[in-house]
């Protein structure tokens, strides 16, 4: 696959991540207003509020800097759980210098967008995943 299939391909796979995170959460937080008494938004407008927050967010995130740093650690046969794990966190855990109920949010958020990509996109990208033919004794 060339370069920017492969880019394009992680940033697809890493969005739709993040749109199935976001979709969950806005699910939760409508439940959670559901049983507020006087919710804000209401019911609809929390979820609604909630998804496109996580949506608006996230894409930045994820298309500037976690599929490029993940499609380098594909390319160089680096990307491992540990890896995808740090490049999802990252953006969260510098955001809990600036705000941290933000960060909170971004923190599992990174974790499950980055988890979820690495997962349908790291397949054969880790050469110790490969399996190697044993050669038979004559």
């Amino acid at each position: 696959m060339k370069y920017l299939q492969q880019l394009a391909k992680i940033e697809l796979v890493a969005l739709a991540a993040l749109a199935i995170f976001a979709l969950a959460f806005a699910c939760l937080s409508a439940a959670q207003a559901s049983f507020a008494t006087n919710p804000l938004f209401g019911v609809f407008g929390t979820g609604e509020v909630v998804f496109v927050y996580t949506i608006v967010t996230g894409s930045l995130p994820v298309v500037f800097l976690g599929a490029p740093l993940y499609f380098a650690l594909c390319h160089f046969h680096k990307a491992s759980w540990l890896s995808v794990l740090i490049i999802g966190i990252a953006p969260g855990c510098v955001a809990l210098f600036i705000a941290t109920v933000p960060a909170l949010w971004a923190l599992p958020c990174g974790a499950f967008v980055a988890t979820v990509t690495h997962a349908i996109c790291g397949r054969g990208s880790n050469p110790s995943s490969k399996r190697t033919r044993v050669p038979r004794a004559a």
